[in-house]
């Protein structure tokens, strides 16, 4: 009733989008004879070169009435706007295309104190497409000409395509910013084209002149006040005499932005002059604020466990004017399980300190010094504390290409309160040698190893990535433990573009990944943390986080007081044993998985996937058979953000022996109480028949790989 009470007050007080202009009201903007959405000359594309613009969605659905800012008619516009479709129409292969009228159809009268509501309908006849007949580079010498090729050869429109003027723009500035990356800071590219309107065909040149080959030039930088001038010319790395690269200057750009140290950065070329070989280069800062203090909210959800989250951190990045970086994070929060047995809530929290000198030896080199405590929920069971501390020294080999070396320590303990029989099976499950059940130490020496290619880390279309992680475990204590863990992946993705068109609305990605973890000592063992496992919404995604393989239910007792009265409130107290199960996977020591998956660019910023995710885990490298495989598959959408896509991904999977239950309990003291975990959807219904098939969905940030 207040929730009630209170959003009709707020109605009260607003306005209906009706009653905000004198006029009339556009809610919507169609057309007739233009095809539909994946014809190239959608609504929605036809709509964006209109200065018309329709109302939001709900100007005639309560209470959405009173949110919507209505768009105004103005019939002095239609005239133009079927110019601007013409033209459209033109600059896309089109040349015969017509717009044959407006039809304005009234949804809703206008009355004295409400404005009229009406739908424009546009009707074209867009006639048949021109292809490109035709497409030539002019003016390149021998040299130069495998530039031109390559050029073409990765063009987004091609001989056979549909005419698109925006396409064969594109591809002229494409060879400008090419032949610039070889040594010709002057070069220009003339667009020619040449339309056959009768035969349907359009021939294009683009006509170079690629200019003298020119060199680097004096670097001058200005708005630094308080970051030194070396610092910058170390991170731009262009040097005086060098061979002219435009992308080096790009590179440079997006270098002195990742200091971040800076809010507005510009490196540009002084090309006034054609004739001069060196060519001087302006840096242009706007020094950004060095103490930053952000705080933050979010929810993480994988289809088990509902973590709300609560964030704070400071960061500043230009400590003793040297360029180190300082960051302080803290974060908490609380993690519940819907399905679970007990009711109790799980505390989560961490602290983070870090410290970074990006600018050792001209900024080749980076030492990173971190330390974390924090204490989390492991595989959606219970909680840990984990106090860990890292020290790297990293060697930027390039801009692609990252090496790095260091100690790592810490300390994994699970929290709990159990009793000598519980620890004894605990010890054994988790094959912990310490005195201390849910306790072991680590301390190791790690390296990695990382190649970037792609266009884009968040928004991926083109190029391929790799990484390499190795660790070397050296028990310093007895709670600690000797192995050898090596970890590499690599990632692929491709354009694709559909016959007639210009453009590469789908990608494909592929993803291959595997792990290895081998004890020193013959017989020696993995503690659990550290083991192979498969499943989550970046690994397969049929299964919940690290379901793939057998695992063990461990039933533990607790002694609980309640009351026999009335809900629970009144009587005398009872004393009671509350049951906890914990699904324990049991992992392995070798992994490998195998992903692919197509994303189709649609409109709005959603994008469109499916994926196939394949992959095996075994407890050792011998025994690993066709049995151990595992497959899913299933569909997904994202919606891409200022910070990334949110994704949604819905995955299908036949049923395998993890799934019928564990491979034995612990510790159960009843048959009633042994009870097999939830595995996907359908298990959360208990009384309902579970389909021949397993159904999982995710809705995360970011993409799988």
């Amino acid at each position: 009733m207040r929730i009630a009470a209170a959003l009709a007050l707020t109605l009260i007080g607003c306005v209906p989008a009706r009653h905000k202009v004198d006029g009339t009201i556009v809610r919507r903007i169609h057309f007739e004879g233009n095809g539909g959405l994946l014809s190239g000359q959608s609504d929605y594309q036809l709509r964006q070169g209109l200065e018309e613009r329709a109302s939001a969605f709900g100007l005639t659905t309560w209470p959405l009435i009173y949110t919507v800012d209505p768009k105004v008619f103005r019939s002095d516009l239609m005239v133009r706007d079927a110019y601007r479709l013409e033209t459209w129409y033109a600059h896309h292969g089109w040349f015969d295309a017509r717009f044959l009228g407006w039809e304005v159809r009234t949804v809703r009268r206008g009355h004295q104190r409400r404005a009229a509501i009406v739908d424009l309908i546009g009707t074209v006849d867009p006639g048949e497409p021109s292809v490109l007949r035709s497409m030539t580079i002019e003016g390149l010498g021998t040299a130069l000409k495998g530039v031109g090729n390559a050029v073409l050869r990765n063009a987004s429109i091609r001989e056979g395509d549909s005419f698109d003027l925006e396409a064969l723009q594109d591809t002229r500035d494409t060879l400008v910013s090419k032949l610039r990356d070889h040594a010709r800071p002057y070069a220009s590219v003339v667009l020619e084209v040449q339309a056959h309107p009768e035969e349907h065909a359009v021939d294009v040149v683009l006509r170079a002149s690629p200019g003298i080959a020119g060199a680097f030039g004096p670097v001058t930088v200005v708005g630094n006040d308080a970051v030194r001038d070396r610092f910058v010319l170390d991170a731009a790395r262009v040097e005086t005499g060098a061979s002219y690269r435009y992308d080096a200057l790009r590179q440079a750009q997006r270098r002195l932005f990742d200091l971040g140290t800076f809010s507005v950065v510009t490196v540009e070329p002084d090309l006034s002059d054609p004739s001069r070989v060196e060519v001087p280069v302006d840096v242009r800062l706007t020094e950004a604020r060095f103490r930053t203090f952000r705080v933050g909210v979010g929810l993480d959800y994988d289809s088990y466990l509902l973590t709300p989250r609560a964030s704070a951190r400071f960061r500043h990045v230009n400590v003793f004017h040297e360029l180190l970086r300082f960051d302080l994070g803290v974060r908490a929060g609380v993690a519940v399980a819907p399905a679970a047995e007990a009711a109790d809530t799980l505390p989560t929290w961490g602290i983070e300190l870090g410290l970074r000198d990006p600018v050792l030896f001209s900024q080749r080199f980076s030492l990173e010094a971190t330390t974390e405590i924090e204490q989390d929920v492991y595989n959606g069971l219970w909680n840990y504390r984990r106090p860990q501390a890292d020290l790297h020294l990293v060697w930027h080999y390039s801009d692609a290409v990252q090496l790095g070396i260091g100690p790592h320590a810490e300390q994994y303990v699970f929290l709990g309160d159990f009793g000598p029989r519980e620890q004894a099976a605990q010890q054994r499950l988790f094959g912990i040698e310490s005195e201390e059940a849910f306790r072991y130490e680590l301390t190791s020496l790690d390296q990695f190893a990382q190649w970037d290619w792609r266009d884009d880390p968040v928004r991926t279309h083109r190029g391929s990535w790799y990484t390499l992680f190795l660790r070397e475990a050296v028990p310093l204590t007895n709670a600690g433990y000797g192995f050898f863990k090596a970890t590499a992946e690599a990632r692929r993705y491709v354009p694709v573009r559909f016959s007639g068109r210009s453009a590469f609305p789908l990608t494909v990605a592929g993803r291959t990944a595997a792990e290895l973890v081998v004890p020193f000592a013959k017989g020696g063992l993995i503690p659990l943390p550290e083991r192979a496992f498969l499943g989550g919404p970046n690994s397969l995604r049929g299964f919940r986080a690290n379901q793939v393989g057998p695992y063990t239910t461990l039933c533990t007792y607790d002694p609980v007081t309640t009351r026999d009265g009335f809900l629970g409130l009144t009587g005398d107290p009872v004393e009671e044993q509350r049951l906890t199960r914990y699904h324990l996977p049991d992992g392995g020591t070798v992994a490998g998985q195998v992903g692919a998956e197509a994303r189709y660019d649609w409109i709005y910023g959603i994008l469109l996937s499916t994926f196939v995710d394949v992959g095996a885990l075994s407890s050792d490298l011998g025994g690993l058979g066709p049995e151990d495989v595992r497959f899913s598959g299933g569909i997904g959408a994202r919606y891409d953000t200022l910070v990334g896509p949110i994704r949604f991904d819905l995955s299908f999977r036949p049923l395998y022996p993890e799934d019928q239950g564990p491979t034995r309990f612990a510790q159960c003291r009843d048959p009633v109480d042994e009870v097999p975990r939830v595995y996907d959807f359908f298990g959360n219904f208990g009384g309902l028949e579970h389909p021949p098939f397993a159904m999982v969905f995710y809705l995360t940030f970011g993409e799988a790989f």
